[in-house]
């Protein structure tokens, strides 16, 4: 990536503040050095304790240390600078996409940014895209910790119930939690989100919270998302095992059969039976959770099975090809080629899949794209959006919530 000339070339007295409208108090202004690299400046007692800014988008690292020079070009890209007339600051405009980051101290494990506003919770600090808006149903408030809303949820809602899962349900110990609705239907029937990713949107981005808020800030909301029980199933935390179970038939099948009878046997002990069913997943838990959907259709078990797909950038690329990048092999993945099948019908059964990917990850638009036409061409009910942001929770984070909305309230 080009930079421009005037930030490689050293300028005595002058700091370069590399900033965007929602930088944090405690983001680093750094000095160009000879070299074409950075060193950080300090700003906040932070600097002291070798702060260090880890983004979930893979961006380069921002922190407290001294920059690489390549690093600092993928941060400002081909910027212009301003440049002082005497010694004093140069404000370097950089655009970051919307992203979660922790911020590591020393040895430390990385937690939240404690001067970010924006921090849904204690572990994780958001950068959301400068045209989200603030508040309604995508509004990045809802995903306060300190919402009203939210802590009066947290307050009056129960927690969350274990199930433990069999070790061979997913080749692994897994626990799940299931949280119940706070006023179900008068019949005991419940609408069920499950979430593949689980533990993400139980700890790091309270779900139920931000649902909470989203009922209590519309009348049009109430009634649906004070019904919905949310079943949180988690992903294995190393990254490798969380690509080979989420890109597992095995794992699919056991969504569609083993995970959701233990949801309904939690839930019959309650005196509740589940009812609409909702797979949300991101990424590359958007694989199983289409081919979980499919793999129900396709059994035609007597029993409630899946209704809705729910998915944020679903990694529709998968497998990686032998040469290039790994979005650069045939449209749709795997999971298009599964679908090469014309005598699939999902009309009759009047299954739902919502897609949306993000503006900043174009590369995958056309996977996407490619297993909509194919659902479409089955008959399903099939909606692919593209929003501000790219491939983070910075991002799927106001999708989910939308996309949940919509869902929900159109077979309310």
């Amino acid at each position: 990536m080009t930079v421009s000339a005037d930030l490689l070339t050293p300028h005595p007295g002058v700091v370069f503040d590399l900033v965007d409208e929602r930088r944090s108090p405690c983001w680093p202004r750094y000095r160009v050095l000879p070299d074409g690299g950075a060193e950080a400046l300090l700003i906040t007692d932070l600097d002291a304790r070798r702060a260090t800014v880890v983004r979930e988008d893979g961006g380069p690292t921002v922190g407290f240390v001294p920059i690489a020079a390549d690093d600092l070009a993928a941060l400002v890209g081909g910027a212009s600078l301003p440049l002082p007339e005497a010694p004093g600051v140069a404000r370097v405009e950089i655009a970051f996409p919307a992203t979660s980051y922790r911020i590591a101290l020393g040895d430390d494990a990385p937690g939240a940014d404690p001067f970010n506003a924006d921090s849904p919770g204690g572990l994780v600090s958001l950068l959301t895209h400068p045209h989200a808006p603030r508040s309604g149903l995508d509004g990045v408030d809802l995903w306060r910790p300190d919402s009203p809303d939210g802590a009066a949820e947290a307050a009056e809602g129960a927690r969350p119930q274990r199930i433990r899962l069999d070790r061979g349900v997913l080749g692994r110990r897994a626990t799940m939690h299931l949280s119940v609705p706070r006023r179900p239907a008068d019949d005991g029937v419940v609408p069920v989100v499950l979430l593949l990713d689980g533990d993400d949107w139980l700890h790091l981005y309270p779900l139920s919270s931000a649902l909470a808020a989203a009922a209590a800030g519309s009348s049009e909301w109430v009634s649906v998302l004070d019904s919905v029980a949310l079943a949180y199933l988690p992903a294995p935390l190393d990254r490798s095992a969380r690509e080979d179970e989420l890109t597992s038939a095995a794992t699919a099948s056991a969504v569609a059969t083993s995970v959701l009878a233990a949801v309904d046997a939690d839930l019959v002990g309650r005196g509740l039976c589940r009812g609409y069913t909702v797979l949300a997943a991101q990424s590359l838990g958007g694989i199983a959770a289409v081919r979980a959907a499919v793999a129900a259709a396709r059994a035609g078990s007597a029993t409630q099975g899946i209704d809705a797909v729910v998915a944020q950038s679903p990694s529709f690329w998968w497998p990686a090809p032998a040469a290039g990048g790994p979005l650069d092999g045939p449209d749709g993945g795997a999971v298009l080629g599964e679908l090469d099948d014309d005598t699939f019908d999902l009309s009759s059964l009047a299954r739902s899949f919502r897609f949306t990917v993000g503006s900043g990850e174009p590369a995958l638009h056309r996977h996407v794209d490619a297993v909509r036409a194919a659902l479409a061409d089955r008959g399903a009910r099939v909606v692919m959006r593209v929003i501000d942001g790219g491939h983070d929770h910075a991002v799927w984070r106001l999708a989910l919530l939308r996309d949940l909305c919509d869902e929900l309230t159109t077979r309310h």
